[in-house]
């Protein structure tokens, strides 16, 4: 695809026309970054793959010619180039590329000269997903950003634009969907499903959930609050938004359902990506629904109460299974679930800047995490057992040491007790997983 023909087709500068000065080159940026973010997505091997590190390393350094685009899966920095070439050939405006963290794959985002020298931070990647869904951005000239988690390095002599003129800026583009962004809309439902759970009376109930819906219901559907809550939702969703690709998807359920979910019922909740092949499919339902053209097809599950929802990037509507169900499709079709381990002291290791390629692993995740439920049921804190050397290298000294680093491209484990060094061989995204010793 030749973007800038793309772009031709799809913006009309008229509605921008009213804005001067940094203004307008920032309505412009902002145009040009609604059109492509429907187009462009993030890797799943980048982002969903930690493990595949020498990958990782190919795409964060591909480039890309917006003259012929033959792929649309991005990262930062493939991302962040293509926008400045494109800024710069088409419409004269003068972006820098910035790196923003000192990770081995260092986070980049952009930097807006404007005409009259002053400096806006615009990070395309981290409001990605948002755009994608007509959500608020906190990245975009924003003085209140969000919690970036990328932003290590102090950017100095900053302008910013308030939100009453991005929003203006946004009307003006039709970025909102029915003059809403989509975080109202999700605090509309909340307040009308707040309202729901108060109701008593059956026949009242049966009718405000059908109104909330917009469709016939059963009272399945409605009897437990928090199936209720999520089926809303992916009706939102569905009759509203498309979310291309499955990271950015995956990022704004995750955020979407903070919204409207209680802290109690976000506990109850486990959203993790699955991939199925085509060779083992044995459901046609389940073929049609992931319809993708790719041999390995991907969605995403939702588990709660007892049901198993899912969503596709590839579909608008959702199925819905119960646990028995959902375990009898995943075997019969040889369905692979991604589980990451979550971790207490991630934060921690995270603000200590450990090598995100240690972090990130999924065998070092679920290693340390039996080794911190271990401290943590000693009643002991795991940080006092934590060395970082250099930021590659963690050690943890609990009964006994044991080493994780990165060597050759994979993760290295050393356990000092029995001097044993071992390469972690991650393969197949997950399916094969091998320690050979070294």
């Amino acid at each position: 695809m030749n973007i800038y023909k793309h772009l031709d087709k799809h913006m009309d500068l008229t509605k921008i026309q009213d804005f001067k000065g940094d203004e307008y080159e920032l309505a412009l940026v902002r145009y040009v970054l609604l059109i492509i973010s429907k187009l462009f997505y993030r890797s799943t091997i980048f982002f969903l793959n930690d493990e595949q590190i020498e990958q990782r390393h190919f795409l964060y350094s591909q480039k890309m010619n917006p003259e012929n685009i033959t792929s649309f899966e991005i990262v930062c920095s493939s991302y962040c180039s293509i926008i400045k070439e494109i800024l710069k050939n088409k419409y004269h405006i003068e972006v820098e590329l910035i790196e923003t963290d000192r990770d081995v794959f260092k986070h980049v985002a952009l930097l807006l000269h404007t005409k009259k020298g002053n400096r806006y931070f615009i990070d395309p990647l981290m409001d990605l997903s948002e755009m994608k869904a007509g959500m608020r951005t906190h990245n975009f000239a924003s003085k209140e950003k969000s919690d970036n988690p990328y932003i290590r390095v102090k950017i100095e002599n900053l302008n910013f634009l308030d939100s009453k003129t991005l929003e203006n800026m946004d009307d003006k583009i039709g970025y909102k969907k029915h003059h809403m962004y989509m975080d109202e809309m999700l605090d509309v439902l909340k307040n009308k499903l707040s309202d729901f759970k108060q109701i008593s009376d059956a026949k009242t109930k049966k009718e405000v959930a059908k109104h909330i819906l917009k469709r016939p219901v059963k009272e399945i559907e409605y009897k437990d609050i928090l199936n209720f809550k999520i089926i809303a939702f992916a009706e939102l969703v569905r009759k509203n938004i498309t979310v291309r690709g499955l990271v950015d998807f995956m990022i704004f359920i995750q955020s979407a359902l903070e919204k409207i979910l209680t802290y109690e019922e976000k506990d109850k909740i486990k959203i993790s990506d699955f991939f199925v092949d085509t060779g083992d499919l044995k459901d046609e339902n389940i073929c049609e629904f992931l319809n993708s053209n790719e041999n390995r097809k991907r969605g995403i599950m939702i588990k709660y109460s007892n049901q198993c929802m899912l969503l596709s990037t590839e579909n608008t509507n959702y199925l819905l299974f119960t646990k028995d169900q959902w375990e009898k499709i995943k075997n019969r079709n040889h369905i692979f679930i991604r589980k990451k381990e979550h971790i207490q002291s991630y934060k921690y290791l995270s603000t200590l800047e450990l090598e995100p390629n240690i972090l990130d692993h999924r065998e070092f995740l679920k290693i340390f995490s039996k080794i911190e439920r271990k401290i943590i049921k000693d009643n002991k804190q795991p940080k006092d057992y934590i060395d970082i050397v250099n930021r590659q290298k963690i050690i943890v000294n609990y009964k006994f040491s044991i080493e994780f680093c990165i060597e050759n491209n994979r993760l290295v484990l050393f356990n000092k007790k029995n001097g044993k060094k071992y390469a972690i061989h991650y393969e197949d995204e997950g399916r094969n997983v091998t320690y050979k010793l070294i």
